[in-house]
């Protein structure tokens, strides 16, 4: 079998979860190609497309509305054609959605129309969650979607990615943290949907003798950048990394972490999550998306808060995190073998099988 990916293996970098499922998939026998960066490089998509194959399976395509004119009109006239192209030779379209909008949308009014496009030229699709379909078919812009075949494929791990943590001590020291007070960090992508400006503000309540923090990512903007650096200002006890964290990197943080948390204001599902999770450190987060559905599985390793987050919350959470160490470990084995990528590649695969059956 065949599958083309937008993307599969080009988005390594920014997060593995592409590059996970099909390097997998490839173990099963599964010829997996990336359609490229089909806005900047055209040619070679056309040039792969004209090749042909069985499924044609994008991720994110609501990107295309968060992009700037002319980038977005090109990104969303070239995903449009392509899938039209790829059914027009009978192959299928699979699109696993992840979110159920952009995070940061600059066309608010093309995004019914946007949808209702992406229904005409898509056959099935795949949720992380039995939250994220219910939520799914509850959005009235998604209805042009109904009675198209859907599939529940969890989100894998990230653990066949990263280095392996490192002594606690030695993670502290690189942040120059006290060896043994509370940690509570923040990891990923700093845009303003995630709540960052409003964790630093909980930080800056707080002294280093009852939570420390690291706050660490790529902002949106120099912007952006700059006004949650003057949020911070004066605050000796946040460290704020404001760049991408390497790999290499990755694991100082989680290992010098006692809790992670995510305070975001919207969210479906999110990677950080299950990254911060892959290291075995419990997580903090509102009680939105998918996050509920993971809390009930995982109960000490992922704690929900009801919005919005305050001191006494974030002190609260801290204590009751540091009295379930046994716990979390047998839930982070339980964890590890629910969300191994061999068992997730054969469940995609299966959906790939059934769509392609269907003729």
């Amino acid at each position: 079998m065949r599958i083309l990916a937008w993307p599969a293996f080009r988005n390594k970098k920014d997060n593995p979860y592409n590059y996970l499922l099909y390097t997998h998939l490839q173990k099963l026998g599964i010829t997996a190609l990336d359609l490229g960066d089909v806005v900047r490089s055209p040619r070679q998509l056309w040039r792969v497309l004209w090749r042909g194959a069985d499924i044609l399976h994008i991720h994110w395509p609501e990107y295309a509305l968060g992009l700037p004119f002319p980038r977005s009109t090109l990104h969303m006239l070239t995903l449009f054609s392509a899938c039209l192209f790829h059914r027009s030779q009978g192959g299928k379209v699979v699109w696993t959605v992840h979110n159920l909008s952009p995070h940061e949308n600059r066309y608010p009014f093309l995004e019914k129309w946007f949808y209702r496009a992406l229904a005409r030229v898509t056959d099935g699709l795949i949720f992380l969650t039995e939250t994220s379909l219910a939520q799914f078919r509850a959005d009235n812009k998604m209805r042009a979607f109904i009675g198209k075949p859907v599939a529940i494929v969890p989100h894998g791990h990230y653990l066949p990615i990263y280095p392996a943590r490192v002594d606690r001590s030695e993670a502290r020291k690189f942040y120059d943290l006290p060896l043994d007070g509370k940690v509570v960090a923040f990891f990923g992508a700093l845009r303003p949907y995630k709540g960052v400006e409003e964790l630093l503000a909980i930080a800056k309540q707080l002294s280093s003798k009852e939570v420390s923090f690291i706050i660490a990512g790529k902002p949106l903007s120099d912007e952006y950048e700059r006004y949650l650096k003057h949020i911070a200002e004066g605050s000796s006890h946040i460290r704020f990394q404001a760049e991408f964290i390497p790999d290499d990197k990755v694991p100082l943080l989680f290992s010098a972490a006692d809790v992670v948390i995510l305070p975001y204001k919207v969210i479906l599902n999110s990677g950080t999550v299950f990254l911060a999770l892959s290291f075995g450190v419990p997580v903090m987060v509102p009680g939105l998306g998918s996050l509920m559905e993971l809390a009930e599985s995982y109960p000490h390793l992922v704690h929900v808060y009801k919005p919005p987050l305050t001191r006494e919350k974030l002190l609260g959470l801290v204590k009751k995190v540091e009295l379930s160490e046994s716990e979390r470990e047998r839930e982070w084995k339980n964890y590890l073998r629910d969300f191994d990528w061999d068992r997730i590649a054969e469940e995609t695969l299966r959906f790939y099988k059934v769509l392609i059956s269907e003729g």
